[in-house]
């Protein structure tokens, strides 16, 4: 009889741990909704400007086909969805981001991974003045000249979502690649960070490829892929809707789903708002 006791006692301890175990895991295949777009006061539309003359090919195609022939400089730009990312291991946890822009300047990145859609860790990146910060959840990463290099990256390779700013930036300059691709070379500090962009069959942007150190202490460059999926309109212009972001040749660590892009945003106060952990 005590046995039996024991036995039920343990199956009824086995029974509960799976039901919780399978709780845990459960509230992270949930996929979150997108933050809210922000309600920040506006900015002056900046006026449109005829496309450069010395233009790729293959460059000229894809804004002339999906923007015409002027384009409009992007300002504040605020980019929100959900998305998956792997920190570590072979499993994607979900999360919802807002990625913040001055668009060619600066930017901060609020990504939290959830549970059941609550936010449950959260990483605060920012490149402002020229500095790069990166508060995380359990720890800090202050400026190095590496991290640096890898948010002025991140900053101009982010445009994939308000594309006009690669060509209407002043300090922004295109050479022909060869194989229908094209060299983007975009400002950082006293030179200049090159990125190679290719375009798919149907003269959209397919990725974009760089040289960039995977952290603050880092002493060489990892190749840095960045795939841009399901072209559409999003919030009135031409946008991929997926961002796949990988390592060498790794599966993706990051896949960004973008549900919104406000234009025209008054950034400034989002980029300088209290650091959050």
């Amino acid at each position: 009889m005590q046995r039996r006791r024991i036995a039920r006692h343990a199956m009824w301890a086995i029974a509960v741990l799976g039901a919780l175990g399978a709780l845990i895991v459960g509230g992270f295949t949930v996929v979150p909704s997108a933050p809210p777009p922000i309600t920040a006061a506006g900015r002056e539309p900046l006026a449109a400007q005829p496309l450069p003359d010395d233009l790729p090919e293959r460059v000229v195609r894809f804004y002339e086909l999906r923007y015409g022939a002027s384009v409009r400089p992007p300002a504040g730009v605020v980019v929100s969805g959900h998305g998956w990312l792997r920190p570590a291991g072979p499993w994607y946890l979900p999360a919802r981001f807002r990625f913040v822009h001055d668009a060619g300047n600066a930017y901060a990145h609020d990504i939290a991974i959830t549970w059941f859609g609550l936010n449950v860790l959260r990483v605060d990146e920012r490149y402002v003045d020229g500095r790069a910060r990166m508060a995380l959840p359990f720890g800090v990463e202050e400026h190095t000249p590496a991290l640096a290099q890898g948010a002025a990256l991140a900053l101009w390779a982010e445009a994939v979502w308000f594309p006009t700013l690669w060509v209407t930036h002043p300090e922004v300059r295109w050479e022909d690649a060869g194989d229908g691709a094209a060299a983007l070379f975009v400002p950082f500090e006293d030179g200049e960070l090159r990125a190679l962009m290719t375009f798919d069959d149907a003269g959209d942007i397919a990725g974009l490829v760089a040289e960039r150190f995977a952290g603050a202490d880092a002493s060489e460059t990892s190749t840095w892929r960045n795939e841009a999926e399901d072209w559409t309109v999003i919030d009135a212009a031409w946008r991929p809707r997926v961002g796949r972001v990988a390592w060498d040749d790794d599966p993706p660590w990051a896949v960004f789903t973008v549900t919104s892009v406000q234009e025209d945003v008054d950034v400034d106060a989002l980029l300088r708002a209290p650091w959050r952990r």
